[in-house]
């Protein structure tokens, strides 16, 4: 994997650790914020590591997918104790991805294809160009999924975006 991809993908963790821990410390509109930002990186994130390293690893392991977790906590009260349990599960189940994604070793550099798609999912975590993902989590991961292998298409087809 290229250095910089692999540089992306741990300031990510870094970022989405940081934001589930938050949560469980903040109340009403701000536990709100936080937790909605942190479901929408998180789908981002998925779909690139779902995009780049699942072709290279030949399947899509338990370790990535956290919509169990992601979908019970959006379906209760944000001040529930329900949710609380709910958000540490997707906190849990993030924090078991990264360590089992951190252990992976995949080398090879990125193709310009892949670039691309790494230029996308990147717009798409800072919030530019066609940033709505959706309400749900399942379209969150619909959306970005969509987005991803959009730019796969168009570079298959000889139409390669400009940056």
């Amino acid at each position: 994997m290229s250095d910089r991809l692999a540089e992306l993908l741990r300031r990510q963790h870094v970022e989405l650790r940081a934001m589930l821990c938050r949560v469980p410390l903040l109340h009403d509109g701000a536990r709100e914020d936080v937790f909605l930002r942190a479901r929408r990186l998180l789908a981002v994130h998925l779909e690139l590591e779902s995009a780049l390293l699942l072709p290279r690893l030949g399947g899509v392991p338990d370790h990535f997918r956290l919509d169990d977790e992601v979908e019970a906590a959006e379906h209760e009260g944000l001040e529930s104790i329900d949710f609380d349990a709910a958000q540490a599960r997707v906190a849990i189940a993030f924090l078991r991805h990264v360590g089992v994604q951190e252990g992976l070793a995949v080398s090879g550099q990125l193709s310009a294809r892949e670039e691309e798609v790494v230029a996308t999912a990147t717009r798409l975590w800072d919030g530019f160009g066609e940033a709505y993902l959706g309400n749900t989590w399942s379209d969150m991961v619909a959306a970005a999924s969509d987005s991803l292998s959009s730019e796969d298409a168009r570079y298959r087809s000889g139409v390669v975006p400009q940056s």
